[in-house]
């Protein structure tokens, strides 16, 4: 006696390998949905309106089996990747500055910086952190990326850099003509 095996074929899916950037999702869509059969990824999650499936925010590389099931209970499947590159955290201290005081960014990974205008240091190579000064006053984008698994993931911050101004105080000292003088250096951002 030969039993003949009704196995179905293998889900199709797509994107079948995709690549994001950290916290972000994707839809995984069904395309060849095969009449009495039906389809899940991983254990549990099923494919809404019957061919599509939202991820969770992914923020590292997952995998997903996507199973079809046909009406005798043959099972085939087909393993999904999402790659996940990092977004760099920009934090700093400050980002307001006055002309030639250095402000200095970090990032959470090692990023390549660029600037639209004024001066990093370091000005090449991938490092977690850089520091920033410009001779000129306005507002620099400075921008840290991450490039991995053929995607650039990048963030911004602005920094306001501001004329310095000097301030001269000529006050009384005790009503006796004899005058304390102060000369201080201070940015725009302590008006």
């Amino acid at each position: 006696v030969t039993e003949l095996l009704n196995v179905p074929a293998k889900p199709v899916i797509t994107p079948s390998d995709a690549a994001i950037c950290s916290g972000n999702t994707v839809t995984l869509t069904l395309t060849d949905k095969v009449a009495g059969e039906t389809y899940q990824i991983g254990k549990t999650s099923v494919f809404t309106n019957g061919n599509t499936y939202q991820t969770p925010s992914l923020n590292t590389t997952t995998g997903y089996t996507v199973t079809a099931t046909n009406q005798c209970g043959s099972t085939n499947s087909e393993p999904v990747t999402i790659n996940v590159t990092t977004t760099p955290v920009i934090t700093a201290n400050n980002l307001v500055t006055t002309i030639g005081s250095p402000i200095t960014l970090t990032s959470n990974i090692d990023a390549i910086w660029t600037t639209t205008g004024g001066i990093l240091n370091p000005n090449s190579g991938a490092t977690s952190s850089v520091e920033f000064t410009s001779q000129n006053n306005g507002r620099y984008i400075i921008t840290a990326s991450n490039t991995a698994n053929k995607i650039t993931c990048s963030a911004s911050k602005e920094v306001s850099v501001q004329n310095a101004f000097y301030v001269y105080i000529r006050r009384p000292k005790s009503g006796d003509n004899v005058y304390d003088d102060w000369y201080g250096k201070t940015n725009d951002a302590e008006k």
